[in-house]
């Protein structure tokens, strides 16, 4: 009884470990396909940010970065003042021709 017991008990532990196996490479994947799509993200919201406030700078920040789906992501943005005057007469110009 014993021994069948300790066999059973075997079986379900090695079930276990593949689930757990097959659980962390699942989370390892997540992880790896996130920071990728996130990186590529990253750079063209900085371009067309630099473009759009003719050189602004913006960027996406990970609020914790060991664990990326815990705290989610910040929003920076730095619009410089010649950009942003420039960015109000543009703004102003396409408003008055509108009126």
């Amino acid at each position: 009884m014993y021994l069948k017991r300790v066999s059973e008990l075997d079986q379900i532990t090695d079930v276990r470990n593949n689930q757990r196996k097959q659980h962390d490479e699942l989370r390892r994947r997540r992880l790896d396909e996130f920071m990728l799509g996130f990186s590529v993200i990253t750079t063209r919201l900085k371009e067309m940010y630099q473009m759009i406030t003719l050189g602004g700078d913006a960027e996406l920040e990970l609020v914790d970065s060991l664990d990326p789906f815990s705290e989610g992501i910040v929003f920076r943005s730095v619009c410089l003042s010649v950009c942003l005057s420039v960015c109000l007469s543009v703004c102003l110009s396409v408003c008055l021709q509108h009126d």
